[in-house]
């Protein structure tokens, strides 16, 4: 008698820069040299393969496109049904999750009125059975590949002022990209995302790098050779 499946969702919603992605996606290839990076389209029924995560653009999480990555025989073939809403593909492999490659780093206001720049997320997400032992090592494994380019040790910081709130932050749902923290350290008006609102000052505080914080040695090797970085679009105060 075969086991009820026990479904679980597991993601993390890291902030990510293209770099961050582009290095998360080598380690990816690496480990499972299987796998396939692709961009879904339920609307017009297409599967538009690509050789890096960071080159996906177009996609959501709950609408009829999907950026997925896939891990299948090289002879694999999409079996595409059609429902009354949208294409889908009947034979999707089990071992796929969905992400969000952010494209923007949008524009805001400190409590004091000053630009504040601030990163999207690029939430990573997995749908899957935990009595498959196959897939929980594969989950794992893809999780603990993503923290080699991510941390969840942050300041919390009042620009404004210039305080730092904390130094010595963990946060369990904020996870940045290293490259996301290089790039705050060379902005000054540049942060992470908001941590919170303080509404009997008016003050906002923002995640941002620790004092203690230092690039990984991919990242240092990366800047080493490649002086700009690739860049995401900056949204301005008057288009938001």
């Amino acid at each position: 008698m075969q086991p009820t499946p026990k479904m679980r969702k597991r993601g993390r919603d890291a902030f990510m820069t293209l770099r961050d992605q582009a290095a998360f996606s080598a380690a990816l290839k690496d480990a499972f040299p299987d796998l396939v990076i692709c961009h879904l389209n339920r609307d017009e029924g297409t599967l538009e393969h690509f050789p890096s995560l960071e080159l996906v653009k177009g996609s959501s999480l709950s609408g009829s496109t999907r950026a997925m990555v896939l891990r299948c025989h090289p002879d694999w073939r999409p079996t595409w049904v059609k429902d009354h809403l949208w294409h889908e593909i009947a034979n999707l492999p089990d071992e796929r999750f969905e992400f969000l490659g952010a494209r923007l780093i949008r524009t805001y206001r400190s409590g004091r009125g000053q630009p504040v720049e601030l990163y999207g997320e690029s939430p990573m997400h997995a749908y899957y059975d935990q009595n498959e032992l196959r897939l929980r090592h594969f989950f794992d494994k893809v999780f603990q590949l993503q923290r080699r380019f991510v941390t969840n040790k942050l300041a919390i910081v009042e620009p404004d002022s210039g305080r730092i709130i904390d130094d010595k932050w963990s946060d369990p749902y904020c996870w940045a990209g290293h490259d996301v923290l290089l790039n705050c350290r060379k902005y000054r008006n540049r942060f992470v995302t908001q941590h919170n609102y303080i509404k009997q000052t008016g003050e906002r505080h923002y995640f941002a790098p620790r004092s203690d914080w230092k690039p990984p040695g991919w990242l240092v090797a990366l800047e080493a050779t490649i002086k700009h970085s690739v860049t995401e679009e900056i949204i301005p105060l008057e288009r938001q």
